[in-house]
């Protein structure tokens, strides 16, 4: 039975775009889910848009930290939003490097925060973080033993980081709740240029294709256009079929 679900990063826009207009894109294009990047929350009031939200039949996948700060730092306003808004999850990025951090540990103690709220965590594999690739994310999933704790699975970051991504969805595969879909290159100046997802590997969409009965979600990043993110949903569900 196939289970694609499609969803969307509103951090695709970023500023440049209110998230209720946002909202309209995605119901016009028929996604039926939604990562909320914190920042585009702050300004806005959280009634009008969970009506809005109900109205449209769009689901919070999960409420996303900024990079660049440490997640706990941020917990009490993720785990408001993530339980006003009705989302699944709060994705976080590691962001540190300081053993004095103890990772593990805060991951632990987050986890438990919001497994009290009926929430999962989540970690996206990413370059520059403790959970690039599938074998660090591993490592850190198993130190920090959370039932709640989970993986977003990027297969460009995973590609990027020299891992397979067909090995690295295996090996992930007992914690991933969605992958991240993009596609691109790296320019001289390490800018991260993207490609239409009809120009990914086989092995991208064999790895979707090895999914494709599991309920996970399919959540489109960096891609802003009607006719980039319809791209990429045409090449989601011929995978997955």
């Amino acid at each position: 039975m196939n289970h694609y679900q499609p969803a969307i990063c509103s951090r695709n826009w970023g500023f440049r775009k209110p998230l209720p207009l946002i909202l309209d894109t995605v119901s016009h294009l028929g996604i039926q889910g939604i990562e909320i990047w914190l920042p585009q929350l702050t300004t806005l009031a959280i009634t009008p848009l969970t009506e809005t939200l109900k109205e449209k039949n769009i689901s919070v996948v999960c409420i996303s930290a900024p990079w660049g700060s440490c997640f706990w730092e941020h917990s009490p306003v993720l785990l408001h939003y993530a339980k006003a808004l009705g989302a699944q999850g709060i994705k976080v990025f590691g962001d540190t490097f300081n053993p004095a951090d103890n990772l593990p540990a805060r991951l632990r103690e987050f986890c438990s925060q919001a497994m009290e709220a009926g929430l999962d965590v989540y970690l996206e594999t990413h370059g520059g973080q403790p959970h690039d690739t599938a074998d660090n994310t591993l490592a850190l999933l198993h130190a920090t033993n959370a039932p709640n704790l989970k993986v977003i699975l990027d297969l460009y970051n995973t590609h990027e980081v020299g891992d397979d991504m067909v090995s690295a969805a295996e090996k992930l595969a007992p914690f991933l709740c969605h992958f991240h879909i993009k596609w691109g290159y790296k320019n001289d100046r390490n800018d991260y240029i993207p490609l239409p997802i009809r120009e990914t590997p086989i092995a991208f969409r064999n790895v979707l294709s090895r999914f494709a009965d599991k309920p996970l979600w399919y959540s489109i990043e960096h891609y802003e256009s009607d006719e980039d993110i319809l791209d990429a949903l045409s090449v989601m569900k011929s995978a997955s079929a």
